[in-house]
């Protein structure tokens, strides 16, 4: 098998792995699922100098050394594991080739560990880190090729800024249970993000961090409620075309979108609407795909009547005003579903008009 170039491996027991591919010479791409890998297998993995993609999930205890240091054509990097060493930390910087990195540990140590050690990733323009616990601390200053980074904490600690200096950055993710002051002043310099994704899972409230944002065409956004200084600067972000809110908390929303004239695609949920935002959507005249999730007891009266360009449409609420029910006769190519209650239906409006709701 010495000609094989790629190769996929799932171990379900609990025996670690030992050396069997390690004169693969040929090998490109390898993706390996396991408990453990004992010595040998280490030690061989190192000799695949051929390998351009490799994929590791470790679902033991085993914390991994440095096994890839001599992998210099390896452009892309998965390792799924509880813990790393040091040796391998280090030897991360010597993959000059290295373009795509994904990191996965499980364990308890911290995020810094891995971060401050990757000075010289300069090719690295993917790079995804998740972590059970730790903070981020460092990020490499060095890494200023990063065009997509996504960073999840799942611990209690605050995320503070380490990601200001990365002004390449296009697509930027990230999961954590709160932000610090730092970092919300950090994001005022990523002038070249085009996607946006953050979650809150703690009950942080959002303040503004994006405004200087301009170029920004997407943007996601799930926390527990929002401040005022966040609802201003949305209105500088005048180039968006795709927009999720996700409120888990109380608060109801106010018009904070009615200046997007090119936004496409937007996507609200949260427990209800004012009626300056009931009268903004009416102006978004771009919109194509729009979805309303109203998680409290109130009705949603017409705001959807000028939206002429809209071709898909979902609508989840507790009830809905007779005003709505009139406006929907105008929207003549529009694909909506709408669930209230427990009740749901699908229909092409150009053929079934406002009479569809009779049934209610």
């Amino acid at each position: 098998m010495i000609s094989l170039k790629h190769l996929t491996m799932t171990v379900q027991g609990q025996q670690p792995v030992e050396d069997t591919f390690g004169d693969l010479q040929n090998l490109r791409k390898l993706e390996l699922e396991c408990n453990s890998m004992e010595n040998s297998l280490v030690e061989s993995l190192g000799n695949m100098v051929n390998l351009e993609d490799l994929a590791i999930a470790l679902d033991g205890q085993q914390t991994v050394r440095d096994i890839f240091g001599h992998l210099l054509k390896l452009r892309k990097f998965e390792l799924g594991c509880y813990g790393v060493e040091n040796s391998l930390v280090e030897s991360l910087g010597s993959l000059i080739s290295l373009e795509d990195l994904t990191i996965r540990v499980r364990g308890q140590q911290a995020v810094r560990d891995i971060f401050g050690h990757l000075r010289n990733l300069r090719r690295v323009e993917d790079f995804e880190l998740v972590c059970e616990h730790g903070s981020t601390t460092a990020l490499a200053r060095n890494m200023i090729n990063l065009k997509h980074l996504a960073v999840k904490v799942h611990g209690d600690q605050s995320v503070q800024d380490v990601f200001g200096h990365l002004r390449n950055l296009q697509q930027f993710e990230l999961v954590c249970r709160g932000v610090e002051d730092s970092l919300v002043e950090g994001f005022r310099n990523l002038i070249n993000l085009e996607d946006l994704t953050i979650a809150i899972q703690g009950q942080q409230t959002v303040r503004d961090t994006f405004g200087p944002l301009h170029n920004l065409r997407k943007f996601e956004l799930r926390c527990s409620s929002i401040e005022n200084s966040l609802v201003e600067s949305f209105r500088k972000m005048i180039n968006l075309e795709d927009l999720t809110i996700e409120l888990q908390g109380q608060q109801t929303v106010g018009d904070i979108f009615g200046h997007f004239r090119k936004l496409r695609k937007f996507k609200l949920v949260c427990t209800g609407m004012e009626n300056s935002l009931v009268e903004s959507l009416g102006g978004m005249v771009s919109l194509e795909d729009l979805t309303i999730v109203v998680q409290g007891q109130q009705a949603v009266r017409d705001v959807f009547g000028h939206l002429w360009n809209l071709r898909r449409f979902n609508l989840v609420c507790s009830g809905i005003e007779n005003n709505l029910v009139q406006s929907w006769g105008k929207l003549t190519t529009t694909r909506s579903r709408i669930t209230i209650g427990q009740d749901y239906f699908s229909c092409l409006l150009s053929s079934v008009g406002p009479t569809l709701f009779s049934t209610f």
